[in-house]
């Protein structure tokens, strides 16, 4: 499955614990789609989170309180498509 929605700026990078995955990592300047689940990371914490109208916001639906420098999400898995 590839996602065609995100931002193609975007460094791809795999984890060799997720094989198969590749992710793009963004500075939090870029917009993602609206509804997209991804993780959010500064130099000291990261973080699950979700965007919606326009900002970032905890599972729960609430702001962060932490000041995120840069959000990933997973762009593909490898594999038939």
């Amino acid at each position: 499955m590839i996602r065609d929605d995100l931002p193609e700026c975007g460094v791809r990078f795999t984890i060799n614990l997720l094989p198969g995955m590749i992710f793009r990592r963004y500075p939090i300047e870029v917009a993602p789609p609206d509804g997209l689940l991804g993780f959010l990371t500064n130099d000291h914490w990261k973080s699950p989170g979700v965007y919606r109208d326009g900002q970032w916001l905890t599972q729960s639906g609430k702001p962060f309180k932490q000041v995120p420098t840069h959000w990933t999400a997973m762009e593909r898995e490898l594999g038939p498509e």
